[in-house]
């Protein structure tokens, strides 16, 4: 299974709630318009042709690879709950107060 994050921006409603629903089922919504969703690289073309039909020209609609050999690149988890401060050391002004 392969983790992504799916971003989207769908001025039609019931189309943007189409499009929540198709993800909802590969993961899980983190934030209004975004996703995690865990698919199988050979499931993309069924995934795409899934959403495709509730998709205009002038919606946006990101699928971005997650790359899960480097979990410390993360910031936050699913929570909200901070990541262990000696993660932060790479960047100066880190944690913020």
């Amino acid at each position: 299974m392969s983790l992504y994050v799916a971003a989207y921006d769908i001025s039609h409603d019931d189309h943007r709630d189409r499009v929540a629903q198709i993800l909802a089922r590969y993961g899980r919504r983190v934030q209004r318009s975004v996703f995690e969703v865990s698919i199988e690289p050979e499931e993309l073309p069924e995934v795409k042709r899934l959403l495709g039909p509730w998709l205009s020209r002038d919606d946006a609609f990101d699928l971005y690879p997650v790359d899960r050999r480097s979990p410390g690149h993360r910031i936050f988890d699913g929570e909200n709950r901070r990541v262990p401060v000696s993660l932060w050391s790479c960047c100066e002004g880190y944690p913020p107060p």
